[in-house]
């Protein structure tokens, strides 16, 4: 059992990189998390690790569950940051390798939450396959689904109205630098 005041300590440690998912988004993932108890959970994009410590700490303070993190170390310019050794000696199962590749490899059903903060400009072309992958009644969360550029990530929401699969935007900023409002999709899977 994990003492969850630690956590609370952890989002103390928030740099607002520009990289990082924000201290909002990252709690509402840790939440979910937390409220869900989530067996096999799917990270892709690693980045700072922000997120897949969040992640971590709900799965050992829910005493169950397992976090496969997928990146290919495209933002570390194909270096594998210092950070991830840590990450492994947690029990992380990381993997090195293009994330579409992965997605696409994985048998359906094999998720019961997924969080997907990784290539930015080609996610869309597997959303299907996350769709898939992800047990029905599952939790996806994409971030950086309102921000500009990056029209490939929209694809997620495109297809949960199709499905009309329950999903919220999260997208809304109170505070100088909170960066909400780049959005954070959550849907819950109904496949």
């Amino acid at each position: 059992m994990i003492n969850i005041e630690n956590f609370y300590k952890f989002l103390g440690e928030y740099k607002g990189t520009g990289q990082q998912i924000d201290v909002a988004h990252n709690c509402l993932i840790f939440g979910v998390a937390l409220s869900s108890k989530p067996e096999n959970v799917l990270e892709l994009g690693i980045g700072s690790g922000y997120v897949t410590r969040a992640i971590l700490y709900a799965l050992k303070f829910n005493g169950k569950g397992k976090l496969t993190s997928v990146d290919n170390w495209h933002d570390w310019k194909g270096k594998e940051p210092a950070h991830i050794e840590g990450l492994r000696k947690q029990n992380v199962n990381v993997v090195v390798m293009d994330e579409g590749r992965f997605v696409k490899s994985q048998p359906d059903n094999s998720y019961d939450f997924l969080i997907s903060d990784g290539d930015h400009h080609r996610a869309g072309g597997w959303a299907k396959d996350v769709f898939r992958i992800v047990k029905a009644g599952g939790i996806i969360f994409v971030h950086d689904v309102s921000k500009g550029g990056y029209s490939s990530l929209r694809r997620y929401a495109e297809l949960s109205k199709e499905k009309r699969l329950a999903h919220f935007i999260f997208s809304k900023s109170s505070r100088k630098r909170e960066r909400c409002n780049r959005g954070l999709l959550m849907v819950q899977n109904g496949e």
